[in-house]
């Protein structure tokens, strides 16, 4: 698992000039001449002055740790968040992969435990194979230290920062069902027991958890000022309250058996999202398994330590290894499972206040959320890789346009999430998405341009967005080191500098419109839900033939914004259908079908004419 990890090069330290530039050259497609000559003077003045310091203080940080001058930096980020879980940076991502119509649901939830302890042993024997960099051509290894973060780890409350706290030799997982704890010990000496023996343990849970217990983990909701306060409280209250934290925080990991039964894929992502109300959840835990009445699961990550692409891997040799299910189902094991053990919450009148107020806070947070699912049936990769353009690129152009035809603006910082763990200890930085090719697509469509002129501007716009994803992905990104000079400029006595002052720095790189999350079709995942930004998060999977995006926002209605993506996807992949028979390409009938197809779907609906201010 780590055998390419020493030979991994270190994530390297832009140089202040460069990305001074860099930032100049992405806002300025955005900023009336007003705004660019305050923002360029406060970069000139920050490049020339105190920026010349607080690089120095990083060039020390990069030379004295052994990881990256990021790292922590990146953990910061996360952890001095202050308010509740359900405000933060949580990603969901959702995987129906059996059905009690095959598998009786106790079963079905074992079938995922013990695969997923197979995926923590793994691990735990660095017998995990290293992730690969599948986009480039010969595959270079990627930085495996986040799977260790994954098992038997946990996120401690602290008054001004939080901490990760992880586990030795943990052997349990805890079980919540109507709120209701159980641990279950379920690894002794690192032995697998059998999937029927977890479905036996599964089952006594289902039929023996009554309701009526306190929701004691909706406090895990609370803002984190307040949940160490609480949290203190409780651990000093009786023994019995730090013992149930001690195996919650020592767990390999949560799992959360909801009763409600969704109708579709949006309502099994939003309750795993956010449980009910916060209800039957423990959000302190870097992963948790939730599976609703269905048989259906989901993973939900706290993402201070753990980025989204292991708990997909995790999805993904889960789905896997199912081919060698009816040898799981059968393999013998000499382990004699110990019971359930319950875990004991002593609450005192002022404790079930503080319970019953943070349920009320966190239904209310949890109804802020609002959430929508797009399926886009009509092409997927292999209709834009077969005409020379990639698929990522395009979705990404489509959603530009979407936004600024609902929202009759461009885009403020809007992100894309962009890893680098070709590098040591490497995670993830940000590339800006629009560009001035992007600018200018956008205003192709707008003032009705010819499809030549059109397409040609997609091709540029293409291109651009590599530039920008090629500097992030090498370590040369413009976001992260901008937020480690912030931070740094936070705790130095002479003032924030004006650069970080400056409203664009605040609508760039603290608060963008909205944040794009990706992962690969091939990983297993079906949906993937990221948190909100100031406009949206959006998640999206792209396959083969379909594209698969999840709107998530705290103030906006998603589904007049899925309405137009879905529309302009419709119209960039007629505009690439025409002008590749326009060039004689279409030879072959699967394009032209296509094209039939995208062509009969493209006009414009009463509804979306209403939001496009352009039309």
């Amino acid at each position: 698992m780590y055998q390419f990890q020493e030979s991994l090069p270190k994530l390297p330290l832009p140089k202040l000039s460069d990305t001074c530039d860099r930032y100049i050259e992405m806002v300025t497609p955005l900023l009336s001449e007003t705004e660019l000559e305050r923002t360029k003077a406060a970069v000139r003045e920050f490049q020339q002055g105190s920026g010349v310091e607080l690089q120095q203080q990083l060039e020390m940080v990069d030379r004295s740790t052994t990881t990256n001058y990021l790292q922590q930096f990146k953990e910061e980020t996360y952890l001095e968040m202050r308010s509740s879980q359900l405000n933060m940076r949580t990603t969901g991502v959702a995987s129906p992969v059996l059905t009690t119509s095959k598998y009786p649901f106790t079963q079905i939830v074992a079938i995922i435990i013990f695969k997923t302890l197979q995926f923590h042993l793994k691990i735990k024997y660095r017998e995990l194979e290293p992730d690969r960099d599948v986009f480039r051509g010969n595959k270079p290894p990627l930085c495996m230290a986040q799977y260790d973060n994954l098992f038997g780890t946990a996120r401690i409350p602290g008054i001004r920062c939080d901490s990760f706290q992880r586990a030795k030799n943990s052997e349990h997982i805890v079980v919540m069902r109507r709120d209701t704890f159980y641990t279950l010990k379920l690894l002794p000496g690192d032995k697998l027991p059998t999937v029927e023996a977890l479905a036996q343990q599964i089952n006594w849970i289902v039929e023996n958890t009554h309701k009526g217990e306190p929701p004691v983990g909706v406090l895990t909701a609370l803002p984190r000022e307040r949940w160490v306060t609480v949290r203190s409280y409780l651990t000093n209250l009786d023994a019995e309250n730090a013992r149930s934290l001690e195996l919650l925080d020592s767990a390999l990991f949560v799992v959360c058996l909801d009763e409600i039964t969704p109708p579709d894929l949006e309502t099994l992502a939003r309750t795993a999202f956010t449980g009910d109300g916060g209800r039957n959840r423990w959000f302190d835990k870097p992963i948790r398994l939730v599976f609703n009445s269905e048989g259906q699961f989901a993973v939900t990550i706290e993402h201070s330590n753990v980025d989204g692409y292991p708990v997909a891997r995790l999805i993904n040799e889960v789905n896997r290894e199912l081919e060698s299910l009816e040898q799981s189902l059968t393999t013998s094991s000499s382990i004699e499972l110990e019971p359930p053990q319950q875990l004991w919450w002593k609450l005192d009148q002022t404790l079930l206040e503080e319970v019953a107020q943070a349920l009320t806070d966190a239904e209310s947070l949890s109804e802020q959320i609002q959430m929508g699912i797009g399926i886009f049936n009509e092409f997927g990769s292999d209709f834009i890789h077969q005409h020379g353009l990639s698929a990522d690129a395009v979705f990404l152009l489509s959603l530009q346009i979407a936004y600024t035809r609902l929202h009759s603006k461009l885009p403020t910082g809007a992100w894309q999430a962009v890893h680098n763990r070709s590098f040591r200890y490497g995670r993830h930085d940000y590339a800006l998405v629009i560009t001035p090719e992007s600018v200018e697509l956008i205003q192709a469509f707008t003032e009705g341009a010819s499809d030549e002129v059109r397409y040609e501007s997609l091709k540029r716009a293409v291109n651009a967005r590599f530039s920008r994803v090629f500097d992030a992905k090498n370590g040369q990104g413009v976001v992260m080191h901008l937020y480690a000079l912030y931070s740094l400029s936070r705790h130095k006595g002479s003032g924030v500098p004006d650069i970080f002052q400056d409203k664009t720095f605040e609508e760039f790189i603290l608060d963008p419109s909205f944040s794009a999350s990706t992962l690969s079709n091939k990983m297993g995942v079906e949906i993937l839900c990221p948190s909100p930004y100031r406009d949206y998060g959006i998640g999206y999977v792209i396959d083969r033939n379909k594209i698969g995006f999840t709107v998530t926002s705290k103030h906006l209605q998603p589904e007049k914004f899925i309405s137009l993506l879905k529309q302009c996807l419709l119209e960039v992949g007629e505009l690439i259908s025409k002008n590749s028979k326009l060039n004689g390409d279409l030879n072959q009938l699967s394009r032209q079908e296509t094209y039939n197809t995208i062509t009969a779907k493209s006009s414009l609906s009463a509804e979306i004419q209403q939001f496009s201010f352009w039309t």
